[in-house]
Parts: structure tokens; sequence; C-alpha cells
């Protein structure tokens, strides 16, 4: 009886925490997050500049990336570092403007350069 009692409580706790996992793992994975990307300026320190407002948005989550690419740029080449070291890159255009990313974790750099030389960046956290 005791036995029968114990393997019954076993599979009553594997019952109640195992959805719990689950759906915290799940939920996980769906978290889209933004972020804008802004042009990036040479530096001139004599010379006073105003930001510049052009800007690319970047839709995220865990293993996936989505780039709102402007519709006076054709592609987009896409880079991610951390610490200054890229780990990855792609080419992006409008008709394929999403891609897998490794599954990454931490704060990272990401950094758009257009056919015509222009340079984003920004950062994501995952």
């Amino acid at each position: 009886m005791k036995t029968l009692l114990k393997l019954f409580s076993f599979l009553l706790v594997c019952v109640i925490y195992s959805p719990t996992t689950i759906l915290a793992e799940d939920n996980q994975e769906t978290t889209s997050k933004t972020t804008i990307l802004t042009q990036s300026t040479p530096e001139f320190k004599d010379i006073p500049r105003m930001p510049s407002g052009d800007y690319i948005i970047c839709h995220y989550s865990v293993g996936y990336i989505n780039i709102e690419i402007p519709e006076d740029v054709e592609s987009v080449d896409v880079v991610i570092k951390n610490n200054n070291i890229p780990i990855w890159n792609c080419m992006l255009t409008h008709d394929n403007n999403a891609t897998e990313i490794p599954k990454l974790v931490g704060i990272y750099e990401i950094i758009c350069i257009t056919d015509d030389g222009t340079t984003y960046s920004g950062e994501f956290n995952l």
C-alpha cells in the first residue's frame, strides 16, 4: 500500500509541474521584441551634427529576426556582434526580410549596411 501511495504521489507531482515547465519554455520562444536601428554618422569633432531621422525597425525573438527594409533600399547586410566580434551575418531583401538566427542570450549589437553603404546600428537583448 505504501509503494502505491508513493507511486501516486510521484505521478501527481510530475503532472502538476510538467505543464508549467512546457508553457514557460513556449512563452519564451514566442515573445517578440522590437528595436530601432539608427543611422550611424561619421564623427566630426569640430562641427556639431544633428542626428539623422532615418532608421530601420528590427523585430526579433530567440532564433528569429525580421528587418523592415525601407522602400528605397534593395538589400541590407545584417551583422550581429558580441563585444565587437561578428558572430553572425546575412543578406536580406524585400522578398526575404526575415531569417533564423542562432539562439542567443544577452545583449548584442546589430548593424545593418544598406546596398548604398549607409550604416544603421542598435542593440537588442535576448
